[in-house]
């Protein structure tokens, strides 16, 4: 029994290897098309401007090769990866839409509460992803791209590997922590896995990753709509409150959260233990 659980956790870890792989790899040969078409000589600046674009295409191209990849074998990819109705209302989808807002609202709040030699890296990180390309670009890439993408790779296909082999919630951890530490810079990484672990937690409740996309998408509208606020005004988050304002907005954000939440998990129902999830 012992040697089994190991063989599944074995072929579990291998299979998410592979799609992480598989998904850099094809993002690697798109830039070095790229690269060639651009020319050798202007290369960085190219591939740099050129960054949303190519991970929206590689993104395609690889969502379509798993999709063949499934078909293929006679497995059902719509399954496989969440993409399935959990027979929640639209309000209900709204609130997992607020919870994700107001688990930026709290992240943001949090990070820029900290000294500002702790956060310049971080900064620097986000105007880098949010400034490349034109406006329309980056609506796409991290409107659209980003919450379908990685739900489906991380609380979708990644999951339910590993639910074949360990106890949900012990997945979603594992999971998270991977997530977290794609996104290279520490506070990132940081709020990241924190991400992960609340969007892992919908995709069980619901058993499927639908609630968890609208929570993701409204995390990061509320990340675009804060940074081009800023921009626009020459402000930085909390746009110049005073302290106890800071402190205020912190703890109303923080119990409208648990109150949401505890409301989420009692609309879900308590999740079967049971290894068989389409999330």
């Amino acid at each position: 029994m012992k040697r089994e659980k190991l063989q599944d956790a074995g072929l579990a870890a291998l299979k998410l290897l592979a799609l992480l792989v598989g998904y850099f790899i094809v993002l690697i040969i798109i830039s070095l098309v790229w690269v060639v078409f651009a020319g050798l000589e202007n290369y960085p600046e190219s591939l740099n401007a050129g960054m949303g674009t190519l991970q929206v295409i590689g993104g395609g191209i690889f969502m379509l090769c798993l999709i063949r990849y499934y078909r293929k074998k006679g497995f059902s990819f719509r399954k496989s990866a969440g993409l399935v109705k959990p027979g929640l209302t639209v309000p209900q989808y709204a609130m997992f839409a607020a919870l994700g807002a107001l688990l930026n609202l709290f992240c943001v709040i949090v990070i820029n509460m900290l000294p500002s030699q702790v956060t310049a890296s971080y900064g620097v990180s986000v105007s880098q992803v949010l400034s490349v390309g034109g406006l329309l670009l980056n609506c796409l890439a991290i409107l659209v791209y980003a919450p379908l993408m990685e739900e489906i790779i991380f609380r979708g296909l990644c999951l339910t590997y590993l639910r074949d082999c360990m106890k949900p919630y012990a997945a979603a951890a594992v999971l998270s922590v991977v997530f977290g530490l794609s996104h290279a810079q520490p506070l990132w990484a940081a709020y990241t896995m924190i991400m992960g672990m609340v969007f892992s937690a919908a995709a069980i409740r619901t058993r499927s990753i639908i609630p968890s996309i609208a929570a993701h998408f409204s995390f990061n509208l509320v990340s675009f709509i804060l940074y081009f606020t800023a921009m626009a005004h020459g402000l930085d988050w909390p746009f110049g409150l005073p302290g106890y304002a800071v402190w205020l907005v912190l703890a109303a954000v923080c119990v409208s959260a648990a109150m949401l939440s505890i409301k989420l998990y009692n609309l879900t129902g308590r999740c079967s233990e049971d290894g068989a999830s389409s999330a």
